[in-house]
C-alpha cells in the first residue's frame, strides 16, 4: 500500500500497544519464498571486529536480507550471520563477493541463523528467570553499543548474552537470573546514557526492559526516557478525544 499524507497508521497502531484502539483485521502483502536462502557465518574475535564485519556486510553490494549477531558471553567469540537470498547462481556469486569484502573466508553456511541455536531470551523453561533488555540504536553505532554492554556487564558483575538484528540496529540482551535488581538498574541506566551519547546529533536510541523477575521490575524504569511525549499525547487526543480507551484500560 502506498504511503499517503497523514499518519502512518500501520506503524502507529502496531507500536501503540492497544492505547489507540484494537486491531481487529489486518491485510498482508505476501512475497514468494526465494529459491535459495543461505546464512553466511563469520566468526569475530571480539565485539569491535564483529561491528566492522556487520558494517562491511551492510555496505557491500551483496544486498543482504538480514545481518544477525550472536554473542553468548562477553569474553567469548562473536558470530555474525549474513542472510543472502535469490537463485542458486546469484547466492553463490554473492557469497564469494562477501568473502572478498570481509577479507576472510566464511566459517560456514547454513539454512538458519546462528542466533536461533540455543536462543532463549525470555528464559522459558528456566528455573531462574532472566531479564530481557531490548536496545534500539543507529546501526552505524554498533561498536559503541557493544562496548557499553561489555563495560557495564563487567562493572556490575552481570552475566549477559547478546543476540539480535545488528544490521537493523536492534539487539536483545539476556541478563542471567540471580542478578540483584539494583545492579541491573545501574547497568540499564549506564547503557541508556551510552546509547544516547552514541547517537550524537541524531535522535537517541532506546533501552527497554521487556521482562524480568519482580525484583528487577521494581528497581528499573522499564521504558526509560520517552522522547516526543507531547506529540504522542496529541496523536492520542486525535484518535480518542474523550480518553475512553485510557478509562477502560485503567478500570
Amino acid at each position: 500500500v502506498k504511503n499517503v499524507a497523514g499518519y502512518d497508521l500501520g506503524k502507529l497502531f502496531a507500536g501503540s500497544l492497544g492505547t489507540l484502539g484494537l486491531i481487529t483485521e489486518a491485510t498482508f502483502r505476501l512475497h514468494p519464498l526465494p529459491a535459495v536462502s543461505e546464512w553466511v557465518v563469520v566468526a569475530a574475535a571480539d565485539a569491535g571486529a564483529a561491528a566492522e564485519i556487520v558494517l562491511a556486510a551492510a555496505r557491500s553490494p551483496v544486498a543482504p536480507s538480514a545481518i544477525e549477531l550472536d554473542w553468548p558471553r562477553a569474553a567469548g567469540v562473536v558470530t555474525v550471520s549474513v542472510l543472502l537470498e535469490g537463485d542458486d547462481s546469484s547466492v553463490a556469486e554473492r557469497v564469494a563477493v562477501l568473502a572478498d569484502v570481509l577479507k576472510a573466508e566464511p566459517a560456514g553456511r547454513r539454512s538458519a541463523p546462528a542466533t536461533q541455536a540455543g536462543r532463549n531470551p525470555a528464559g522459558l523453561g528456566s528455573q531462574t528467570p532472566v531479564t530481557t533488555i531490548r536496545v534500539g540504536f543507529w546501526a552505524g553505532r554498533l561498536a559503541a553499543v557493544l562496548d557499553a554492554v561489555s563495560a557495564g556487564a563487567a562493572a556490575h558483575a552481570i552475566d549477559t548474552s547478546v543476540h539480535g538484528s545488528a544490521g537493523a540496529g536492534v539487539l536483545d540482551l539476556s541478563v542471567a537470573g540471580g542478578a540483584a535488581g539494583g545492579r541491573v538498574a545501574r547497568f540499564v541506566a549506564e547503557l541508556r546514557a551510552a546509547v544516547t551519547a552514541a547517537a550524537g546529533e541524531m535522535p537517541a536510541g532506546s533501552v527497554v526492559v521487556v521482562d524480568g523477575p519482580a525484583e528487577v521490575r521494581a528497581a528499573v524504569d522499564a521504558w526509560g526516557p520517552v522522547p516526543s511525549l507531547d506529540l504522542m499525547r496529541a496523536v492520542k487526543d486525535q484518535f480518542d478525544p474523550g480518553d475512553r480507551k485510557s478509562t477502560r484500560l485503567n478500570s
